[in-house]
């Protein structure tokens, strides 16, 4: 049995809610507020004077009134759609008579209006009895209108005359009070006790738990008391001036049982993700329940006991109700998954991720019925082979993430939902897995979900564990101090770690109860593993010793120094074909932001073989983590990346070192440049275990993650292209798309509207445009370096992509020439379309337009020079220990090392030389020369 605390606090809030309603009472009409009616009778001049306010007086012969009546109406229902239902189960307009004496009912007729009465059907009545009166059944026919006179006639006297208004939709009209009321009590004097039937779970923001098939908003009922409950009698709504939104079905709940109303079907409405009040309303007008919820997390449930992150509909709020929630669940099913997998299966010499199916019922089942899904927005993403697996028997599915015979969608290490749905779209099974490490699978064992140690992909899951080992702690927290640092570690079980930046294993230093200093700054990494539990994941503490105090954030790597920096590493050699495993920590004003573990590698071009490097993190699911989880950059919406940049400034580390950071973001924060597609950016100070490498740029890494991530839809679904010379697919599908455009723009007259409008329809205008005005201005000489990206997506349009700018802000000259001039040794243009497409007269004036526009606001000299300021005054404070590391370094670049702060400001001086009105005009009569010598 559910929670008596709820039980009782339903009752408590149904009787509160009863007693307010009285304050409601005459407030039930349709479009308006109900204008009271009272009705008094007295004596006057002889005459017995009825009236109504609002109708009139009616005038009745004092003779003709019953002395002493022992009937009475008490309640008029004209428009009954949810009320009580006649044997018959029919609905009609009833009126409610009370007998205050013995007496025989067909004694008595009733009058409607100026009508002729109509006797009453016969009955013996009780006094104190009260009798409901079907209008239009067996006989007793008559028409109740939204207000008219009643006469209850006893023989050829007359007990009773009044006027009734009962307007309002669902509401009743009480004579006594002479109101109309929300909560209609047929049959019945008084409100009844409420029975013990109580909302005990609901969820609003559901997308993973099936029930009945379909993942929806739903509400759970449980009935709390001792005997049964005809449901149909129940109405249910999210409105207190509504309460009969929906009925409940036609159905007994038995005692102790459960049963769930979904949105789609029993209910009318939906639940509001904010939060709400519902209520569970009787036909005689008792709240037999009401639940207020507030704002919940998604995929969580509302019960008694707050938010829940196991629901459990049709069953008990517990991990037991779960678990029977989950295993009730028969034929086809989800039975394990593996989403991190280096060792196990191979397919074509590659390791994927795996889904095993079983089959729990006893006959054969054709897959070809059913398809596999990791969203419930897509159920059919993938159609499972037409395949008999017998009873009882297993099914691998290699999600591969590369379509055709596989599924085309891999399972994220960090936590993924798989379903599976038949061929009508009934969701038949769905698993939730959780965040999984490496070779460790999810499942279902002995009627419980578990993770397996050793996975056993296409056989009978073995022993597996709830939960896995507790990741160790330390007594001194991550974060900054002054000469050393000292710590314990607390856990259960055996505890692993390291100090040098490798990955701790079992094979590493097990801890007994030692103290650890750090004299330096650096990385405790450390694991623990409780008996036979699976090993815990990586638990870090970061220490910074004796450092500076930089005003910005920190990035601390740690890995072996061996891979890194030893005679073969990564850093010593210049090769980025190593990739380390890692783990990165962010620090903002001191605070640990997050630590993770991921691969490290070196990332550039002709920068990869200077003394200052950049990097790459890859978060990949070998290392613990598929995707870092945390938004990075303030002006951007993105929160999850598979890579970043660590970016040491390129090409212009030996100048400005800000100049990519400056081109980038004036398209990127303008807010003037929406569909042109830019790597944000973030200044961070980097250390690698011990030693400091200076400052760098954070930065979104181009991939097809990353196209997917500003574009929308998936990763799959994105396609990079690179051109100049010719075409090259960088990432994804579509290149053959380009490659046609590609070759469309050069072989077709663009001054002909049709074929202008098919570039349109392929290719977003306004990022191409915008692209090149940023191009042109900072004078970028790395014409070469241009990619263009879509995702099937959206409006499935090809969008430019603005990066690597190190070589901008150089030449006294604008790019026009170089963006839209000729190659020298045959005269192709170095960028086909947009050079093609000033052939085009409404292409060419809109160009114009947009450019004038960009310099009157995102490049103007204002623009420009607080865009440089900006960066500027971000990293100069830390310039100095930048400086500091690396002014005596050398390399094979031929190019300087800063040696002061001072010879470091002055070439950013010389982004300033672009921000002034000369420049601009320079810029347009550049541009016109161009575009003018093509149009000849």
């Amino acid at each position: 049995m559910k929670n008596k605390c709820k039980q009782i606090l339903c009752a408590v809030l149904a009787a509160t809610l009863i007693i307010a309603n009285a304050a409601l009472l005459g407030s039930c009409t349709e479009g308006g507020d109900l204008t009271q009616t009272s009705t008094t009778t007295k004596e006057q001049n002889g005459t017995t004077t009825t009236s109504q306010s609002g109708d009139g007086p009616v005038q009745v012969d004092p003779d003709l009134m019953e002395k002493d009546p022992v009937l009475r109406i008490t309640e008029v229902m004209a428009n009954n759609e949810i009320g009580p239902a006649a044997e018959d189960g029919k609905r009609y307009p009833w009126i409610e008579l009370e007998a205050l004496a013995d007496l025989e009912l067909s004694q008595y007729s009733l009058k409607y209006a100026q009508g002729e009465g109509v006797a009453l059907p016969a009955a013996s009545l009780k006094a104190g009895q009260l009798y409901l009166l079907y209008v239009g059944k067996d006989g007793f026919n008559m028409t109740l209108d939204s207000s008219a006179m009643l006469t209850l006639m006893h023989g050829d006297k007359i007990s009773q005359s009044f006027v009734y208004i009962n307007r309002g939709k669902n509401c009743s009209y009480l004579v006594l009070e002479a109101s109309e009321t929300t909560r209609p009590t047929p049959g019945y004097a008084n409100v009844l006790e409420a029975d013990r039937l109580v909302i005990n779970e609901l969820m609003c923001d559901n997308s993973k738990y099936p029930v009945d098939g379909v993942i929806g908003d739903w509400v759970e009922l449980y009935n709390a008391g001792d005997s049964d409950i005809a449901l149909g009698s129940y109405w249910i709504s999210d409105k207190l001036e509504e309460p009969y939104l929906s009925q409940l079905p036609d159905i007994t709940l038995k005692a102790g049982e459960y049963t769930v109303l979904r949105s789609d079907h029993e209910l009318s409405f939906g639940l509001g993700r904010d939060g709400e009040t519902v209520y569970l309303t009787r036909n005689d007008g008792v709240v037999s329940s009401m639940v207020m919820y507030s704002p919940m997390e998604k995929n969580y449930s509302h019960t008694a006991e707050g938010a829940n992150p196991l629901p459990t509909p049709g069953y008990e709020n517990s991990t037991e109700g779960y678990y029977a929630y989950v295993n009730a669940r028969k034929g086809l099913i989800i039975n394990e998954v593996l989403s991190s997998n280096t060792k196990y299966k191979k397919l074509s010499g590659e390791y994927h991720d795996l889904v095993e199916l079983y089959n729990n019922s006893d006959e054969a089942i054709n897959l070809g019925d059913y398809y596999l899904s990791d969203k419930a927005k897509s159920l059919m993403s993938f159609k499972l082979p037409d395949v008999q697996l017998k009873a009882k028997g297993y099914y691998l599915v290699y999600c591969t993430g590369k379509g055709g015979e596989y599924p085309d969608f891999s399972i994220s290490s960090d936590g993924e939902n798989i379903f599976l749905t038949k061929a009508d779209g009934y969701v038949c099974d769905s698993m939730v897995v959780p965040e999984l490490m490496v070779n460790v699978s999810y499942g279902r064992y002995n009627g419980k979900l578990v993770y397996f140690g050793t996975p056993t992909p296409g056989v009978q899951n073995p022993l597996g564990y709830e939960r896995i080992s507790a990741e160790p702690e330390a007594t001194v927290a991550s974060g900054s101090y002054e000469n050393s640092v000292s710590v314990y570690l607390v856990g259960e079980g055996d505890i692993y770690y390291t100090t040098d930046g490798t990955k701790p294993t079992e094979d590493s230093k097990k801890y007994a109860g030692e103290k650890i200093t750090f004299d330096a700054s650096g990385t405790l990494r450390t694991i623990a593993k409780e008996g036979s539990l699976i090993t815990s994941p990586e638990k870090s503490f970061t220490y910074f010793v004796d450092t500076p105090d930089y005003s910005l954030p920190t990035v601390m790597v740690a890995t072996s120094y061996d891979t890194m920096f030893g005679p073969e590493g990564m850093y010593t050699k210049s090769t980025k074909s190593i990739e380390s495993e890692a783990r990165v920590s962010f620090y903002v004003d001191g605070n640990e932001e997050f630590a993770v573990s991921c691969g490290i590698k070196l990332f550039g071009g002709t920068s990869v073989e200077y003394a200052k490097k950049s990097f790459q993190l890859k978060f990949r699911a070998k290392y613990g983590t598929g995707k870092l989880k945390y938004k990075m950059f303030e002006n951007s919406d993105v929160d999850s990346f598979n890579s970043l940049v660590l970016r040491a400034g390129g090409q212009a580390q030996y100048r400005s070192m800000i100049a990519d950071e400056v081109g980038t973001s004036l398209a990127g924060l303008s807010g003037n440049m929406p569909t042109v597609l830019v790597q944000s950016y973030r200044p961070a100070n980097l250390y690698i275990n011990d030693e400091y490498m200076g400052v760098y740029f954070i930065r979104e890494k181009i991939n097809d993650d990353f196209v997917a991530s500003h574009l929308g839809g998936e990763p799959e679904e994105a396609t990079i292209m690179g051109f100049w010379n010719g075409t090259y697919v960088i990432a994804g599908k579509d290149g053959d798309e380009w490659e046609e455009l590609y070759s469309f723009v050069q072989k077709k007259d663009l001054s002909l509207a049709e074929n202008y409008e098919y570039v349109k329809s392929k290719l977003d205008i306004d990022s191409m445009i915008d692209f090149y005005v940023i191009e042109m201005f900072v004078a970028n000489t790395d014409t070469g370096n241009v990619r263009v990206a879509k995702s099937r997506s959206g409006d499935g349009k090809w969008r430019y992509i603005l990066f690597d700018l190190d070589l901008s802000f150089i030449i006294e000259k604008s790019g026009a020439n170089a963006q839209l001039g000729t190659l020298n040794v045959d005269k192709r243009p170095f960028n086909p379309i947009i050079y093609n497409l000033f052939k085009n007269d409404e292409f060419t004036e809109y160009f114009y337009e947009r450019l004038d526009m960009h310099m009157k606001s995102t490049i103007s000299p204002e623009a420009v020079t607080a865009r440089i300021d900006a960066i500027y005054n971000e990293i100069e404070k830390d310039m100095q220990y930048e400086i500091a590391r690396w002014k005596d370094a050398t390399d094979n670049s031929g190019m300087g090392r800063h040696k002061t702060v001072a010879s470091w400001e002055k070439k950013v001086e010389e982004l300033y030389k672009k921000a002034n009105q000369e420049y601009l005009d320079r810029l347009l009569s550049e541009v016109n020369t161009a575009v003018d010598k093509i149009r000849k």
